[in-house]
């Protein structure tokens, strides 16, 4: 694939009336804003339809970074996968593995003002004397 942009290119396309865009090639382009932002894009099309991913704005990623981000969005959608439905997935699978470390789950037993109750569908639940309410999962004063 021939790549078009380079450093200069990027650097010197300044903002105009309506917004446009610098293409790379591969379906990966540099939109460039009325108010001066520029943002990496990638058009594409799983089981026939378009679609664009948001790889991020200039100040995120570099030309390299962006290419990366390209590349790896590419052999997602030659396995009929949307780039921007995987990078969700991801995010919500790290939130996940993140609230069920043991420090998430003991933190609101930290708390001198509170006393455990078990309830069978809400796994740790937690009573605050000073609030008088119960907290699930964080704490609560």
């Amino acid at each position: 694939m021939k790549r078009k942009l380079n450093a200069t290119a990027i650097r010197n396309a300044k903002s105009k009336e309506k917004p446009f865009k610098l293409a790379d090639g591969g379906g990966l382009y540099l939109e460039v804003k009325p108010s001066g932002g520029k943002f990496w894009r990638y058009r594409y099309r799983v089981m026939g339809k378009e679609n664009i991913f948001a790889i991020g704005s200039l100040m995120d990623a570099s030309l390299e970074e962006a290419r990366k981000h390209h590349e790896a969005a590419r052999k997602l959608v030659s396995k009929d996968i949307h780039p921007a439905h995987e990078r969700k997935a991801e995010k919500e699978r790290l939130a996940l593995e993140s609230k069920n470390t043991y420090k998430a789950t003991r933190a609101p037993l930290d708390c001198p003002d509170t006393m455990p109750n078990q309830f069978p569908y809400h796994g740790i639940d937690v009573y605050c004397l000073a609030t008088r309410k119960n907290t699930m999962l964080r704490k609560c004063c």
